[in-house]
């Protein structure tokens, strides 16, 4: 017994369980992406069309590698960078997808194609982010027991 009655009381109180497994779509949808980047990152870098990326091709590779990593930590349930860190990311990288999609997008070769074609595209590209949304929020503001762990 310890005779200093100002010492403060402590106790073990450190998480000892992992923390939660997501579901394998998660997962397969992280994968998803990251194939899909590469295959981006392979387009941008050969520019096969000769268009010459622009420097906002470039940024959002290097923007879409943070998301990557977020997917990753959210899917596997690992810590990068911090907790406040991915709370500023989130509204950043919702904005730059909207200007880059719809304000620097070249739709100009999907809408020769007719507006059912153009309106098709758009549907499956706000389909395939949404997860990446939702992912990206609850690793952020949500994850607070990942985030706790030691």
């Amino acid at each position: 017994m310890d005779s200093n009655p100002y010492k403060t009381p402590s106790a073990n109180v450190e998480r000892t369980e992992p923390p939660v497994e997501r579901s394998i779509w998660w997962k397969i949808y992280f994968w998803f992406v990251f194939i899909t980047e590469c295959l981006y990152a392979a387009w941008v870098i050969a520019d096969p069309e000769g268009t010459d990326a622009g420097p906002s091709d470039y940024f959002d590779l290097v923007l879409y590698a943070f998301v990557l990593l977020a997917l990753f930590g959210f899917a596997y349930s690992r810590r990068f960078l911090t907790k406040k860190t991915w709370q500023y990311f989130f509204p950043f990288i919702l904005l730059w997808d909207l200007w880059f999609i719809f304000i620097d997008g070249d739709w100009e070769e999907v809408m020769r194609l007719g507006l059912i074609v153009f309106l098709v595209s758009l549907i499956i590209i706000i389909a395939l982010m949404i997860p990446q949304y939702i992912a990206l929020y609850c690793y952020g503001f949500r994850e607070h027991e990942l985030w706790q762990t030691g």
